[in-house]
């Protein structure tokens, strides 16, 4: 309203993405300690997830989703998407950028735990 938020959400959550609608354009400064990510594994349901990228360097899709990625999934951002296809990722986003949410779409739930360390 100006001088708070107001509304439900109280708490945000690092494995999960969110979504700020604003009236103009703005900067919001997130900041904290970084984390060990075996403490906070992420469910992906069946259809979509949104999904956080909580980490201070980019890292890319194989090296997040080794082990993980079934054929056909699918990860977008804002403007770009990849499909896997069994054996590697295709498509016009290669790597997770640190601060961007994801959106990852599956036709299986499961959970996975981002790896220690990070690549381009």
């Amino acid at each position: 309203n100006g001088s708070r938020w107001r509304g439900s959400l109280t708490t945000l959550n690092v494995e999960q993405m969110y979504m700020i609608e604003t009236q103009t354009e703005c900067e919001i400064t997130l900041e904290g300690t970084p984390l060990n990510p075996a403490e906070h594994p992420i469910t992906i349901n069946e259809g979509s997830t949104w999904i956080g990228f909580p980490f201070a360097a980019d890292m890319s899709l194989t090296d997040a989703f080794t082990g993980f990625a079934v054929n056909g999934d699918k990860v977008s951002s804002k403007e770009q998407n990849a499909t896997y296809n069994g054996t590697r990722w295709r498509g016009t986003l290669n790597t997770l950028v640190p601060g961007q949410g994801y959106i990852y779409n599956s036709t299986t739930a499961r959970t996975f735990v981002y790896p220690t360390g990070s690549s381009k």
